[in-house]
């Protein structure tokens, strides 16, 4: 585990969406996800390897059983939550968590944690003009470096939000 240790520090620093994995000569692996889970990164152990790859069905062998566990979250929540996958013995490395992988021995543990503090007394004006810049800073971080702005509106006011502040961001009618 020492031999990452950096690896924790240096993830826990970073922002926006990521899946690192890395394995060294001698084996030892060190795995990490954005705080959100935007990216994925799966897992699975096989003779005493570390084995990863961005999706469950790029680890399961042809006939690989189901987690029956896993079809019923499925089929109850619409969603198969962390670290679960639909393959047993596959895993999925939860939000804001790195996993190192020494001597056959994997530890799964977060980077980040996130803590949530009182306002003391601000106003509802003044929060919801803070919210509304950090809104309009997340989307223009998303712009730079020339990435094309896409939005799937769902008719939700979320998507009509991000929608409305690409256009404000932009300065362009959407097309």
């Amino acid at each position: 585990r020492a031999v990452w240790a950096g690896g924790t520090a240096a993830v826990a620093q970073l922002r926006g969406d990521f899946a690192v994995g890395l394995r060294d000569a001698q084996g030892r692996g060190f795995l990490a996800v954005d705080r959100f889970g935007m990216r994925t990164l799966c897992y699975r152990i096989v003779g005493g390897q570390l084995r990863f790859a961005a999706q469950a069905t790029e680890l399961a062998d042809p006939g690989h059983p189901l987690d029956l566990q896993a079809v019923y979250d499925y089929l109850y929540f619409h969603a198969i939550p962390s670290p679960r996958t639909i393959y047993q013995g596959i895993f999925r490395l939860p939000p804001g968590h790195c996993a190192t992988f020494q001597n056959g021995q994997l530890t799964v543990a977060p980077y980040w944690t996130p803590t949530f503090q009182p306002e003391g007394g601000r106003g509802f004006q003044a929060l919801k003009v803070e919210f509304r810049q950090l809104l309009r800073e997340a989307v223009a971080r998303q712009l730079e470096g020339g990435t094309p702005a896409a939005c799937f509106l769902s008719g939700g006011t979320d998507s009509s939000t991000v929608a409305g502040m690409l256009r404000e961001v932009t300065g362009q009618a959407p097309d």
